[in-house]
């Protein structure tokens, strides 16, 4: 007798059949997928290279020949060099605070701040009782460079000049460092002694970001040259400050509003202090990495620093 449909371990091989065959599919399916975004990733991921070489050859006089340039996502977004750049195995926007290296050959991410549990600020922002002990005395190969605005200060009409970073062994004993004066927004710099150099012949204004340096006894505001030494300087005594001036034993802090981008310094070329704004996961705290040494610095004074994020 011929037998109609089929019997229940046929049905119930065709089911197993036909789930074997989805199971298939959906591995597949997922591996095609997850190679998809791989691929976008790495091109999103190059483009911030691209983005961060182009900067670089607009820029090849920051670079140093042994090392490099340390540049935030968020700056070269700011800059614009880049859009906004979407990981698709998120949905969502790059970190800004990603850092990337831009040396003489190669551009490389830098992952190091957010593994440590640090996020990238666009600045911090000093309301005059802050200071940073960036714990490094210098000596005559030295030099160093801060990127910030000036806000104002309120030091006294007696003693009208702030200091903005650097360090003094002893009244009277100044090693280098710079200043403002809270009247006429001029710059000044001590350099090797007590007399200031430059002092009332480079004019800032308030909000305006400026990138101030030495480069040996060179002075430079946004690159051009204010004024300049020849005098032989040896070690100091007492480390460089930020906001503030180390003064012997005691610190020289003389309410200074600034927003600070990044503070620099060199030993014979090659940064020993590579220092970005930064705030802490863990706990918010804010103040700044040091990407050379992978050590955090945070405010030393009173009050908590502003900032603002990218």
């Amino acid at each position: 007798m011929k037998k109609n449909g089929f019997t229940f371990i046929e049905i119930l091989g065709v089911i197993t059949l036909l789930s074997l065959l989805a199971v298939v599919v959906i591995v597949v399916t997922d591996k095609n997928l997850k190679d998809s975004k791989n691929t976008l990733t790495d091109i999103q991921i190059s483009n911030i290279r691209s983005a961060a070489s182009m900067w670089r050859t607009d820029n090849i006089e920051l670079i140093p020949d042994d090392g490099y340039y340390v540049i935030s996502l968020g700056e070269l977004m700011d800059l614009g060099y880049i859009g906004n750049v979407v990981d698709p195995n998120s949905n969502k926007e790059f970190d800004k605070s990603i850092l990337i290296n831009v040396g003489i050959n190669d551009v490389s991410l830098n992952n190091t701040l957010i593994s440590n549990g640090y996020k990238a600020l666009k600045y911090i922002e000093s309301t005059g009782s802050q200071y940073i002990n960036t714990g490094y005395i210098p000596d005559s190969l030295t030099d160093m460079e801060i990127d910030f605005s000036y806000l104002g200060n309120n030091a006294s009409s007696s003693v009208s000049w702030a200091p903005i970073c650097g360090e003094r062994s002893g009244a009277h004993e100044t090693y280098f460092n710079f200043w403002v004066h809270k009247d006429n927004s001029k710059i000044a710099v001590n350099y090797g002694n007590y007399d200031s150099l430059g002092a009332g012949s480079e004019s800032i204004s308030q909000n305006v970001k400026y990138v101030l340096k030495n480069k040996g006894g060179n002075f430079y505001l946004n690159d051009d040259m204010f004024t300049s030494s020849t005098t032989q300087i040896t070690k100091g005594t007492t480390p460089i400050y930020i906001f503030a001036i180390g003064n012997g034993n005691s610190v020289d802090n003389r309410q200074l509003f600034i927003k600070l981008y990044s503070f620099k310094i060199s030993e014979n070329g090659r940064f020993v202090r590579y220092m970005i704004p930064v705030k802490r996961q863990s706990d918010s705290v804010v103040g700044l990495y040091d990407v050379i040494n992978d050590k955090f610095y945070t405010n030393n004074g009173t009050g908590t620093f502003n900032y603002g994020e990218f």
